[in-house]
């Protein structure tokens, strides 16, 4: 977050097998609060042992930089 003020932001993982294909159901969007002028590092682990990658989607209440 450049920005000075607290930033509301969600994320959520889609799991993919070594051919690319999603291997596990969409998961909810988890909240994130990323205060101001800081970095949030996120930890996450494979709910399955089938996935050998990931694609993290982010979406923010304000997405632009000023």
């Amino acid at each position: 977050n450049t920005d000075y003020e607290d930033q509301k932001a969600f994320y959520r993982v889609k799991w993919l097998d070594e051919s690319g294909f999603q291997v596990w159901d969409d998961e909810a969007w988890k909240p994130l609060l990323i205060h101001g002028n800081q970095k949030h590092n996120v930890q996450i682990m494979s709910p399955t042992n089938k996935a050998r990658d990931f694609r993290i989607q982010f979406n923010a209440e304000k997405n632009w930089a000023n």
